[in-house]
């Protein structure tokens, strides 16, 4: 009888252990349709951070993949496909023209919201 107890309560600290342990710090994949519209704007937002000089524009297709990791808030990494990246830099070598890159590129962001009611900000960004 008490090795049954000592067996549940070290098979309960494990599982109270790794699913705390689990929560901070690694990332977590999540199913893209249980908050797509959710995940949409984030990418919309993650995009227009991105281009917020307005030197680029573009849409977002669709929502590929999401990860979360618990920080002092929350960290998101999307991945989403774009489309139609038009772009007009100044000091790009196009010399201040327009140019667009039609077709579909791949790309993900790290974004970071806060605790609280602080704004959200975008971590890292990159396109293929």
């Amino acid at each position: 009888m008490a090795s049954s107890f000592r067996l549940a309560a070290v098979l309960i600290t494990f599982f109270v252990s790794y699913g705390f342990s689990a929560l901070i710090g690694g990332w977590h994949q999540k199913n893209v349709e249980d908050k797509k519209s959710e995940y949409e704007e984030m990418a919309r937002f993650a995009l227009s951070w991105q281009t917020r000089n307005g030197e680029c524009k573009g849409r977002v297709l669709d929502v590929i993949a999401v990860h979360t990791q618990v920080v002092a808030g929350m960290n998101y990494r999307i991945t989403f496909t774009i489309d139609n990246l038009e772009c007009s830099a100044a000091n790009s070598n196009t010399g201040g023209r327009r140019h667009s890159q039609q077709g579909k590129k791949t790309c993900t962001a790290v974004i970071y919201a806060p605790l609280g009611n602080a704004p959200r900000s975008v971590s890292k960004f990159s396109c293929q």
